[in-house]
């Protein structure tokens, strides 16, 4: 396949639309850095990786790009204590 080219105008819209920036939802925060007394420290903003995928799809999918994804979940998992088998409702990280 050919690659597709663009007119500076056309150039021009799709770069505003790149720069356009993600839904708030879709941004999560990492903790990149802290300092020794927990005080501060240095965040970093990113999107979901689906979200950039979704967004090229939207621009270039007309020009013959185009990148899938698919979405899977991991079965109901149970977790032995030692004790006793404890279900993901049960557990520590999931508060009653």
């Amino acid at each position: 396949m050919a690659a597709t080219k663009f007119t500076e105008a056309e150039r021009e819209k799709l770069f505003a639309q790149l720069e356009t920036p993600f839904d708030p939802t879709q941004i999560k925060w990492r903790v990149m850095r802290t300092s020794a007394d927990g005080r501060s420290g240095v965040i970093l903003p990113f999107a979901d990786p689906r979200a950039y995928t979704d967004r090229l799809n939207e621009l270039f999918t007309p020009s013959g790009w185009t990148r899938e994804y698919t979405i899977s979940t991991v079965p109901s998992l149970t977790r032995w204590t030692g004790a006793k088998w404890l279900s993901p409702a049960k557990c520590w990280w999931r508060p009653q």
